[in-house]
């Protein structure tokens, strides 16, 4: 709580509601913001649709927030820029890839939960986020992406962000498969 009080110069509050996707800007309808998110899953009455802009790939993140999250945040920090967890991955990882050529594939494990992006030179080709229960879920999504992708376990880097260690059931199981990892400092 003390940390409430404190004078902050700027505060942005990242979000990590599932409910939220990818719009390309051409497609992109201020008015039409809810109706986005209809395909990705039942928007609870008390949630507010925000959007960030990725104007660099040419595309929106459209993302739901429950109005009693939002509330109190607003009321600690009523200044704060709010955003989307995936958006704030999706600059990072088009920042990390801009230096690298090819297929290059970001996972983000946050407790169950994972963020799977797929970049192809500065293009976002894939985003998705999985809930998974076992290292065996995990493994199974990962390697989905690769097959739908026509890529290769054993050519195709990935990098690692979130909550994930080299001793971890899910980071060995990967190392299993994927040939190329690194964790994302």
């Amino acid at each position: 709580d003390d940390f409430l009080k404190l004078s902050y110069g700027q505060t942005t509050i990242a979000f990590a509601d599932p409910l939220s996707t990818l719009v390309p800007d051409r497609f992109f309808h201020p008015d039409e913001v809810a109706t986005y998110l209809q395909g990705v899953g039942d928007i609870p009455p008390d949630c507010l649709v925000y959007n960030d802009h990725l104007p660099d790939l040419e595309m929106r993140n459209v993302f739901a927030v429950q109005q009693l999250e939002q509330n109190w945040f607003s009321t600690h920090f009523p200044d704060a820029k709010i955003c989307h967890i995936n958006t704030g991955l999706i600059r990072a990882f088009a920042q990390i890839n801009a230096l690298r050529s090819g297929v290059n594939v970001y996972l983000n494990v946050h407790d169950r939960s994972v963020q799977v992006f797929l970049f192809q030179q500065s293009k976002l080709i894939f985003s998705n986020d999985f809930q998974f229960t076992t290292a065996e879920d995990f493994i199974y999504f990962v390697l989905l992406v690769f097959e739908q992708h026509q890529l290769k376990p054993e050519s195709v880097p990935v990098q690692l962000a979130g909550h994930i260690i080299e001793d971890s059931a899910v980071y060995q199981l990967l190392y299993r498969y994927i040939r190329h990892l690194e964790i994302v400092p």
